[in-house]
């Protein structure tokens, strides 16, 4: 029930652009996870992957696009996100993701990101295959909505 976590918006119309998989607000992340174990919610993440890219031709011809934004990110969140059980399971949902999971990726977009993740990226990227890592985008408002926006041919955020 309520607002989905991530949202998938159907390619840009009259264009072969790929769908885009939007988490507009991160804040849903925190009310799943009073409900929810870490390994549900990405369970459930994954299955929305999956049919978007078995239903969707352009996703699979030419990759599944990703914006994540973290305007509301809050400091709660991302300490309960560093605890090692939550870390290991999302290290397993990215292995499956970028390895055992049919999904070709487009452009992976974060929205807002504190400063301080400028360093845990770096370090996060040398562990991702080198395709994927370069394919992430940071963008900081009020700039990113126009550049989404020309980027994916729709209003994105």
């Amino acid at each position: 029930g309520g607002r989905p976590l991530v949202d998938i918006m159907a390619e840009g119309a009259g264009t072969s652009q790929t769908p885009v998989a939007v988490v507009r607000d991160v804040r849903i992340l925190g009310a799943l996870l009073q409900q929810f174990s870490i390994d549900q919610v990405l369970r459930s993440h994954v299955a929305k992957l999956q049919r978007t890219m078995l239903e969707s031709l352009p996703a699979q011809l030419h990759g599944l696009s990703m914006v994540q934004d973290l305007r509301e990110l809050s400091l709660k969140l991302v300490a309960r996100m560093m605890d090692p059980r939550m870390l290991l399971a999302q290290a397993r949902a990215a292995r499956f993701l970028l390895g055992a999971f049919p999904c070709k990726w487009g452009t992976i977009v974060v929205v807002d990101a504190p400063a301080s993740f400028g360093g845990l990226w770096r370090a996060a990227a040398s562990f991702l295959p080198a395709e994927f890592a370069a394919s992430v985008q940071f963008m900081y408002r009020p700039e990113a909505e126009e550049r989404l926006e020309r980027m994916f041919g729709q209003r994105v955020l």
